[in-house]
């Protein structure tokens, strides 16, 4: 795990596709200036695949959900410090009946990836 005051030095990089769209840098901010933590400004790329190319250039960190962690050369740490701040909510709605055998791999997949995280939440 990697404490917040640890990356405050580094480039932080959030994404969303106008400085209107900017929840995700709203959110990282809120997670350091909770703490009192200064950090340097967060510079915003057009979404998670620029996100995660600017990360893998060596170029700076983000926070980002726990979920994907299939990318080369990309280290995924804990944040250490706890919070509600630093929870996140995904809820996910479908219409049960007609379900397509997409919609019901897509289901399984995501209640497979919440048994993952819970089980690794209660190992941490």
């Amino acid at each position: 795990a990697i404490s917040l005051a640890d990356l405050a030095t580094e480039q932080i990089f959030s994404f969303g596709e106008t400085e209107t769209h900017n929840l995700h840098r709203q959110r990282i901010q809120e997670m350091f200036s909770a703490r009192g933590i200064r950090h340097r400004a967060i510079r915003r790329v057009n979404g998670s695949e620029s996100l995660i190319a600017m990360i893998a250039g060596n170029l700076g960190v983000s926070m980002v959900l726990p979920m994907g962690r299939h990318q080369e050369h990309i280290v995924y740490r804990r944040i250490k410090e706890d919070g509600e701040d630093l929870e996140v909510s995904v809820s996910v709605i479908w219409r049960k009946t007609g379900e397509s055998p997409i919609v019901r791999g897509f289901v399984e997949i995501l209640r497979e990836v919440c048994r993952s995280f819970r089980a690794r939440k209660r190992t941490a």
